[in-house]
């Protein structure tokens, strides 16, 4: 805490000084200014928490630096030291904010008792602002995520609004008397790259930074409110319902905003006026179907309007009739040949005049699928990137670079798969011929190579042109034709030693792999039989 001593004669101030003990009240520095236009020039810097004024001084006196400091430093305790034992003089001080009124020749138990009181109510104030400004920072984090949840919920179900008209009312400034509404979506699936960069370390403060641009400028005449949705999409909303005529101006006076705050445009889509709150939800489908049917071949603006009629027949764009040739070309790993199969896919597309965001997501997923196909379990596959002008255009020739390239890294990581699976399945033959007499199952198999069931039992057969279980059987019946060449051994050993426990099941097994049964097997090579 600070203290201002305010009084004409030299000896006092510096009596006040001396009869304090002011670190026992928290007090670490102590001004003097020998009037009240003095002490005017100082608080401002100075901020005093305690101020001592006499009332009788040349100049500004302390009725008028009592006045002043009421006026412009309401928080500052000020206590009065005077020689005057008025009542008018009194009266005017606690009139003007004055805590106490003290007599001189000061009494120091008084000066203490004075101070010690002053600044308790200081910190009691101080206190209390403090708790009012945490309770404020938490209703302030709290109502943008209340208004999200409310506001999404009623974008869905109409229900919600007599619970949330009061509300709407007394927070937003929203007025019974608009019945209609229009809907602003921002679009966020193509954030420009300036942008990206300077929101890299979390997309929770871009959305923070737009909402506060959006809702500075609906605030401001009351136009409406702009929030999160909650359904996932992570879009933001803008709900019109004031002066909805000239939606598409707040609208781009909104672009030019956030342009300017965050040096980068965002798409948005704009539906047309619906009744209020009966028409939200078709309002909110519309907007976003405006959005994501925008032309992004050609920038038009960066505010898409709806219009009766404007949605055109949905196409998807060429990939699955270019499919054979893409994947022959992938499988030669030939750069030139996918670059020509690249090349011929990208000349049919480059006869369309019109490309929106649900052609294009299709034809990603199409792309991704495609990818899928090529690759084993838990195979890293690179993203298809679809790039853009900086004006949110799509680049048709960078999007054929790009796409060529993913091609090849696709070829290069098929050509790794074949010899990777060349060597995986070997070791697994090798494996199987050291443990055939054991009972392995296809999962044990599967935990030891760390592979799936189905990948295994495809790759094993097309490379060894042969199933598990067949591969395992012929390895046991082999062993079985060296054992039984030894006379010393019975059938019913000879069949424990290569993994079956039932003999019966075993002869069956070796007869139908060798024509034979093992006893003639036995006989037929002149080795006698033991049964």
């Amino acid at each position: 805490m600070k203290a201002l001593i305010v009084d004409d004669e030299k000896h006092v101030r510096h009596a006040i000084r001396l009869l304090a003990d002011w670190p026992s009240f928290g007090i670490t520095g102590v001004e003097e200014a020998e009037d009240g236009e003095t002490a005017v020039r100082l608080i401002p810097a100075l901020q005093p928490d305690l101020v001592f004024t006499d009332m009788l001084m040349p100049g500004m006196g302390g009725t008028g630096l009592l006045e002043w400091i009421k006026e412009h430093c309401p928080r500052t305790k000020v206590i009065v030291i005077s020689g005057h034992d008025d009542f008018e003089l009194v009266r005017t001080a606690v009139k003007c904010g004055g805590q106490d009124y003290l007599l001189k020749p000061i009494d120091p138990a008084e000066l203490a008792e004075a101070i010690q009181k002053a600044v308790d109510s200081r910190r009691l104030e101080a206190e209390s602002e403090r708790r009012q400004q945490e309770h404020n920072m938490e209703v302030n984090q709290i109502k943008p995520v209340y208004w999200e949840r409310m506001l999404s919920n009623l974008l869905e179900d109409v229900s919600y609004y007599g619970k949330l008209k009061d509300s709407l009312i007394r927070d937003l400034g929203y007025s019974p008397d608009n019945r209609e509404c229009r809907i602003g979506v921002i679009g966020l699936s193509d954030i420009p790259p300036d942008i990206r960069r300077k929101f890299a370390s979390g997309m929770d403060l871009l959305y923070f930074s737009l909402l506060n641009i959006c809702n500075e400028y609906l605030s401001r005449d009351k136009t409406g409110h702009a929030f999160r949705h909650g359904d996932g999409a992570g879009a933001i909303v803008l709900l019109i319902w004031r002066r909805t005529g000239s939606a598409g101006e707040e609208l781009r006076r909104i672009a030019g905003g956030i342009r300017q705050t965050l040096g980068g445009s965002f798409d948005m889509g704009l539906s047309r006026a619906a009744p209020f709150p009966q028409g939200l939800s078709t309002a909110y489908r519309e907007a976003l179907q405006t959005l994501r049917s925008r032309n992004l071949l050609k920038r038009e603006g960066w505010t898409h309007e709806a219009l009766p009629g404007q949605e055109p027949a949905f196409r998807p764009l060429p990939f699955r009739e270019y499919e054979e040739e893409l994947r022959l070309a992938v499988q030669s790993a030939h750069e030139e040949k996918i670059a020509a199969a690249a090349g011929k896919l990208f000349a049919d597309i480059r006869q369309w005049s019109r490309i929106t965001v649900d052609q294009l997501e299709l034809w990603k997923q199409e792309f991704a699928l495609f990818q899928a196909r090529w690759a084993k379990d838990g195979a890293e596959l690179p993203e298809p990137a679809i790039p853009l002008e900086p004006d949110g255009s799509l680049s048709l020739p960078e999007w054929e670079r790009r796409t060529a390239g993913q091609l090849l890294l696709l070829a290069d990581l098929h050509t790794r798969q074949l010899r990777e699976d060349r060597h995986a399945i070997y070791e697994i033959a090798h494996y199987l011929r050291e443990h055939a007499e054991e009972e392995i199952s296809l999962q044990d198999i599967a935990d030891r190579f760390y592979l799936s069931r189905e990948y295994i039992s495809r790759k094993f057969k097309q490379e060894l042109k042969e199933n598990l279980s067949d591969y395992i059987a012929r390895i046991r019946i082999e062993k079985a034709k060296l054992l039984l060449l030894n006379p010393d051994f019975r059938l019913c050993q000879v069949a424990l030693l290569v993994g079956y426990q039932d003999e019966k099941y075993f002869s069956k097994v070796f007869k139908k792999l060798t024509g034979q049964s093992p006893g003639e097997y036995r006989r037929n090579s002149g080795r006698g039989d033991r049964s």
